[in-house]
């Protein structure tokens, strides 16, 4: 009987963690909502003001033009906005794309997608690929 009373404890000692970390992983989407929400109205209304979007056709806001010396340009303008394209919305930079939400990936399936200086367009990999 001894025997059997340690076992118990010993099971039930192990399993302490293992509900502990269920209820503790139980809690935190709970918890973390209302941040998450918050930072997606807080990046939305960024997004809004730094990048509107343009209506379809609509030349962009800004552009390079020639320095008067002759050497060299400038920007004038808008620095940033946004186009969508169907589901796909590019963000845009002086003038070049800087990244793409909802683009369409070769799986068929949509993610985003951003330009990485010196490295071109990069999206997300999938695993434990980069």
């Amino acid at each position: 009987m001894h025997g059997g009373r340690r076992s118990e404890r010993g099971r039930s000692a192990s399993l302490a963690p293992i509900l502990i970390s269920a209820l503790l992983t139980a809690s935190f989407p709970v918890m973390a909502e209302p941040e998450k929400s918050t930072e997606r109205v807080a990046n939305r209304t960024y997004l809004d003001d730094r990048s509107p979007f343009l209506a379809e056709g609509a030349e962009p806001p800004g552009r390079s033009v020639p320095n008067p010396d002759g050497r060299g340009s400038r920007w004038e303008g808008a620095t940033g906005w946004r186009t969508r394209h169907g589901d796909a919305v590019v963000r845009w930079s002086l003038g070049n794309p800087r990244d793409v939400t909802g683009a369409r990936l070769p799986d068929g399936t949509r993610g985003d997608i951003e330009h990485v200086l010196d490295h071109d367009f990069r999206r997300q990999g999938t695993g434990a690929t980069r």
